[in-house]
């Protein structure tokens, strides 16, 4: 199993209260590993911007990893923005985002 190198790091939180930036580094959590905590004291009317810029690699693990925290920060009132992700991945968590499909009853 290799070590991480010096330059890589997983997510860590930056800025202060109300704007917060949760940056997700160059490796995302291993087995037994946890991500961070939300910062002390965030809030409704707050705002997090996720920051992917750094990421290696993504694939869907990293959105089932992001996607309870995005659903929680949203629904304590915390505006959540997705702008710095990598394209697919934010495309797929906007899709899970959507409003919900009824289907006809056959």
């Amino acid at each position: 199993m290799n070590s991480p190198g010096p330059d890589d790091h997983g997510p860590a939180w930056a800025g202060a209260a109300p704007t917060w930036q949760l940056q997700l580094g160059t490796r995302l959590p291993g087995a037994g590993e946890r991500w961070p905590a939300d910062p002390p004291g965030l809030a409704a009317g707050h705002r997090v911007a996720v920051d992917g810029r750094s990421l290696v690699a993504w694939d869907t693990g990293l959105a089932a990893a992001l996607w309870p925290r995005l659903q929680a920060w949203r629904a304590a009132g915390v505006e959540v923005d997705l702008g710095g992700l990598p394209p697919g991945l934010r495309h797929l968590l906007e899709l899970a985002s959507g409003p919900g499909v009824t289907l006809p009853n056959e």
